[in-house]
């Protein structure tokens, strides 16, 4: 309850939990006064790959450990001097094998001849010297470090509660560091109210066992420290990786430092040391070890530098190991969320609220919404717009979340890549903001003022909400609340007057001004500072009403429980990116308290849930990978329910046109986008056929003239497509490696280089037209690699080269993001022999990595480009387990001539030729769209002698009469897609006449208008001066099946139809009267 308090914990809450007693231990140190001096070894990092194993698998205690130290939190116990690693690794000082695991060197036969008892392992550790290993696992005193002085909650809340009312919350209990077997989590379907809690408290210990089994890999051997401030004990270190968060570092952050004392004789002593009956067990530190591990804190990161500054109280010695912990103030504010969310469905469940909120944003049922009986209007006269731009479908959210017309329940919106997700939430934002405010109680009441929060589960995604917002709201109005962990560079300029800093760091301000604030913007982790601060709904609810009986009794009786609610509204963009306990943290701030629950008879005063993301694109990013529980999102969860998953207007059923037939039904609580004003339909085409339905509206049909006239597009389409087949073998890093990326990091140098000419040939290109030069620049390219040695020397690579501006990084960063040219590294070629050819790749899909049996990465990488894409790969290796992606994207490329071989020769292209299979793979309908679109100007090329207003032009002539075509005219290309668009429609409508004489009720029936699908837009008044035909394509269709079959029957029901058109006699329009006709011809 609110009113509960709790005793401060001892030590800083950003700091992980202690890992020693405080009793010293008796420790030996080395003597090494008398030691001869050695050259400090160079740095290396601990790599190991992660084990082969389930997620859930138990992590089996070390033989000889010694049980009478405590682990801290994220540190596996080890006490033997064996080290555990998989074959091919040096062990008890023996020398490791002079001959690196090298798969350029090896032949394949020998790597996956399966005949062999003893195959080698390319995902082997890295060697490291028994006596570096062994100072990592011997005992030690922990040595705590000065921490920042980051937000004291205690004084926080006092400073506008006092100590009697309300108090911080009491500790969470973490999960211990070992994974449990599977039992509650089993699958989204068996989660319940009842067993939320144990659900996802076993979801969470596995997935923090995992992470602690992941940076273990992480740990870095013989690291060098350089002094930066001899005054407060500043260390600069270089820590590969975490430009790509791997490991994942921030401000406040623990790393463990352990100093080393070598010498000569070093690893002598050290054998002796880990032998058995020697020093180990016997409880001694180990020979280049003195026993003292500092708790060194986080002062600084530099990302791009891949350097951390760290505070390190006391150390004298500039060689150290560095190991990595999972930190708690990374961990608790989940546990609290899961354990908060279970408590409150149970009170709510006993307090039998007529309400029950939490219940209905968690599990909504049919039950909770709002039936419909009448078809929409279809126009929304009442809705000042802030953006104009808005197309139907975002307008139609925006209204329906203004008027609460569909329960109170969570409502969805559901964007593919590029539809506008986050345009339309900040629309939602701007207009609850103006909205007529609700009455708490009857007529004459007080209003409720709004207070939203708006959350994002990155700290970009949260900043591109602020930067929009920006513009319409003040700083009085806007807060973005930043996590004191968060550095100042990472904070774009333009926000940092919306935020508030105290003693260097991020903060929240008094309450007096955070209360006054409309809109707060921050991360869903974040948002536990206001849980921490006790600014919730329940808990100042429970401030007000506490308040209210002590110093007014009576006013306290006549007050209603609505009238206490501050947070009316929560909304989570990419909400499909946050784990479900990451979601609860935001949700629990706007819960209601119990009280509201049970007193309300207006469920429409109670907060409002958005979401808005897409559940076909990467998921949040898990170390237990992704079968864990954690792995399916909460805005994917309640998608995936009966409630908006059997609903007629469902994504799964196709997105029908709503039609009177299906009245009266269950209000739709949820809007999918289908208009992408992002890529090229080429690059769309795949993507919307394999994970959309084959819904999706390409609203940019155009290519700029710098792109298009690129020599590299293959003809005979010239589609801004490309696939480069690419056969160099893929490489791995020997175990012998000590170069930072790591034993087992995939690379291909072959790709790389062809990556680089494809760059360079693109940038050469330039048009050169009436003195007006036009380059692509370097920062509009995009080169993806999935793996990370591959990224560390693509970046090497072009940088040599003087391309600093290419932008060059892992998939996951660009979720989100968009280039005007993307290319796409696929860098896995290597396959195995006879029936084990898969073995690499499942070896990929077992860790995690790559594109290849992952849906999800491959269409985030495809749908990251704006006019133009290349992929690079071998067909053989994407195709080889069948990948469905895969085969459709290579299907596309052949058919089209999207592709280039790894030699010249015809006879290369052989392979191209399974993938041409119409019957087995099927073409989507932006491809047959496109198709027709090019026949069709082909046609209008030949008509020589028609000119006027829309009809073919150059480029040259267009510059020359300085007319601009965005916004007043289509262009050919425009023109010519439009009608290949709604032929192809019509060609599909076709093949669903059944029957010439079937009822016309269609026909007579009130749909839904505008509709999605381009549909009659013209007044009847103009039908008979639209209906002009040209002749010359009006005789090269008369004979047309198709056009005989549309014409004969000219409409279809509403539930078999894709699209609505008006038949094939009407494509050749008048040009000037298509144009007026389209409505999305500005976009």
């Amino acid at each position: 309850m609110p009113g509960n308090g709790e005793k401060r914990d001892s030590a800083p809450s950003h700091l992980i939990l202690p890992s020693r007693n405080s009793t010293a231990i008796p420790i030996k140190s080395p003597q090494t006064l008398n030691a001869k001096p050695s050259r400090t070894p160079s740095p290396k990092k601990e790599t190991f790959p992660p084990p082969r194993r389930s997620c859930y698998d138990a992590i089996p205690p070390v033989p000889g450990s010694i049980p009478t130290q405590a682990s801290p939190f994220g540190i596996f116990p080890t006490g033997s001097g064996e080290h555990n690693d998989p074959a091919g690794i040096a062990k008890d000082g023996q020398q490791a094998s002079k001959n690196p695991l090298d798969g350029s060197q090896l032949p394949l036969s020998s790597l996956n001849n399966p005949s062999n008892k003893t195959l080698f392992d390319i995902y082997a550790p890295s060697y490291i010297p028994l006596w570096l290993r062994a100072v990592n696992e011997s005992i030690a005193v922990p040595r705590f470090c000065s921490s920042p002085n980051t937000i004291n909650f205690t004084e926080y809340i006092g400073s506008f509660a006092g100590r009697l009312v309300l108090q911080p919350l009491a500790p969470v209990q973490l999960p211990a560091i070992h994974s449990v077997p599977v039992v509650e989590s089993v699958s989204p379907d068996s989660l319940t109210a009842e067993n939320y809690a144990a659900y996802f408290r076993e979801a969470l210990q596995n997935e923090i066992a995992a992470q602690a089994t992941e940076l273990r890999y992480s740990n870095i051997f013989a690291a060098p420290f350089e002094l930066q401030d001899p005054v407060q004990q500043l260390f600069r270190v270089k820590i590969p990786g975490i430009r790509e968060n791997s490991p994942r570092i921030d401000l406040g952050d623990v790393v463990l430092v352990r100093p080393l004392f070598h010498r000569s004789d070093v690893q002598e002593l050290t054998e002796v040391w880990s032998a058995s009956g020697g020093g180990k067990e016997r409880g001694l530190c180990a020979p280049a070890f003195a026993g003292l591990e500092f708790h060194a804190i986080v002062w600084g990161v530099a990302r791009p530098k891949e350097e951390v500054h760290l505070r390190v109280d006391g150390l004298t010695q500039r060689t150290c190991n560095i190991m990595f912990a999972v930190q708690e103030h990374q961990t608790t504010p989940v546990a609290r969320s899961i354990a908060c969310t279970a408590e409150a469905l149970r009170a709510s469940r006993s307090a039998m609220a007529k309400s029950n909120w939490l219940s209905r944003m968690l599990f909504p049922t049919p039950f909770d919404a709002v039936v419909q009986s009448t078809l929409p209007r279809g126009t929304f006269p009442d809705m000042k717009w802030f953006d104009t731009q808005l197309n139907y479908e975002q307008q139609k959210a925006v209204s329906a979340v203004v008027d609460l017309s569909f329960g109170n329940v969570p409502y969805l919106i559901s964007g593919p890549p590029g539809t506008g997700k986050t345009k339309t939430i900040v629309e939602i934002t701007l207009q609850l903001l103006q909205r007529p405010q609700h009455p708490a109680t009857g007529q004459g009441s007080p209003q409720q003022a709004p207070h939203i929060l708006l959350c994002a589960p990155s700290d970009p995604a949260a900043d591109t909400l602020a930067s929009r917002l920006a513009s319409s709201l003040t700083p009085a109005e806007l807060f973005r609340l930043n996590g004191w962990s968060r550095s100042f560079p990472e904070v774009p300029g333009r926000l940092l007057p919306y935020s508030y800093v105290d003693k260097d760091l991020f903060s929240l301000p008094s309450f007096e001004r955070i209360m006054s604030y409309k809109v707060v913007v921050t991360t869903c982790r974040d948002a536990d500072m206001l849980v921490r601060a006790r600014l919730t709904n329940e808990a100042l609810g429970y401030l007000a009403r506490s308040t209210l009986r002590a110093v007014a009794p009576s006013a306290h009786a006549a007050v209603n429980e609505l009238q206490l609610l501050h947070w009316t509204a929560l909304l989570v963009d990419e909400a499909a990116q946050a784990t479900e306990p990451e979601a609860l943290i935001p949700l629990m701030v706007v819960t209601p308290s119990i009280e509201s629950q049970v007193n309300t008879q207006v469920l429409s005063s109670l907060p409002q849930f958005i979401m808005a993301g897409d559940e076909y694109q990467l998921g949040p990013r898990l170390y237990s990978g992704c079968t864990s529980a954690l792995s399916t999102s909460l805005f994917a969860r309640l998608f995936s329910r009966a409630f908006y998953a059997q609903h007629p207007l469902s994504r799964q059923k196709g997105c029908p046109r709503l039609t009177a037939s299906m009245l009266p039904m269950n209000r739709p609580a949820f809007t999918n986008l289908f208009r992408n004003y992002r890529s090229h339909p080429a690059i769309l085409s795949v993507p919307s056929q394999l994970f959309y339905g084959d819904t999706l509206i390409p609203e940019k049909n155009t290519l700029s003239d710098i792109i298009r006239t690129w020599p590299g597009w293959k003809s005979p389409h010239g589609w801004p497509v490309l696939f480069v087949q690419n056969t160099t073998p893929d490489t791995v890093e020997s175990v012998l490696s000590g170069n930072g990326l790591g034993a087992g990091a995939l690379y291909n140098y072959g790709e790389i280089m062809k990556a680089l000419r494809l760059v360079q040939k693109l940038l050469e290109h330039h048009t050169i037209d009436y003195q007006l030069s036009e380059h692509i620049r370097q920062d509009e390219i995009v080169v993806i690699s999935p793996f990370k040695a591959q990224v560390h020397l693509l970046r090497k690579t072009f940088r040599e080269n003087n391309l600093y501006g290419v932008n060059i990084g892992p998939l996951e960063a660009f979720q989100g993001l968009e280039s005007r040219i993307v290319v796409l590294c696929t860098t896995r070629t290597r396959r195995g022999v006879d029936d084990n050819a898969a073995r690499f790749v499942k070896d990929d899909q077992e860790r995690g990595i790559g594109v290849i049996g992952q849906p999800k990465r491959f269409n985030v990488a495809i749908t990251r480009a704006k006019e133009g894409l290349v992929v690079l790969g071998d067909p053989e290796t994407l195709t080889v387990e069948g990948d469905p992606c895969w085969e459709a994207f290579i299907s596309f490329c052949a058919r089209n001539g999207c592709l280039v071989s790894q030699n010249k020769e015809s006879s290369d292209l052989g392979w191209s030729e399974k993938f041409t299979d119409q019957e087995r793979f099927k073409k989507g309908r932006l491809e047959n769209a496109l198709v027709f679109a090019v026949d069709l100007k082909m046609r209008e090329a030949a008509r020589t002698e028609r000119k006027g207003f829309g009809y073919p032009e150059s480029p040259t002539t267009r510059r020359r009469k300085g007319v601009s075509l965005k916004g007043q005219m289509l262009t050919t290309d425009d023109e010519m897609w439009k009608r290949g668009l709604q032929m192809a429609e019509d060609i599909q409508e076709s093949t669903l006449l059944e029957d010439e004489d079937e009822d016309q009720q269609a026909e007579k029936e009130q749909e839904e208008s505008p509709d999605p699908w381009n549909s009659e837009r013209y007044p009847a008044s103009r039908k008979e001066e639209l209906t002009r035909k040209d002749r010359l394509t009006e005789e090269s269709l008369g004979a047309s099946p198709t056009l005989t079959a549309i014409t004969a029957k000219s409409n279809v029901e509403g539930e078999k139809r894709v699209f609505s058109s008006e038949g094939a006699k009407e494509f050749d329009r008048d040009p000037k009267a298509e144009f007026e006709k389209m409505d999305c011809a500005t976009q």
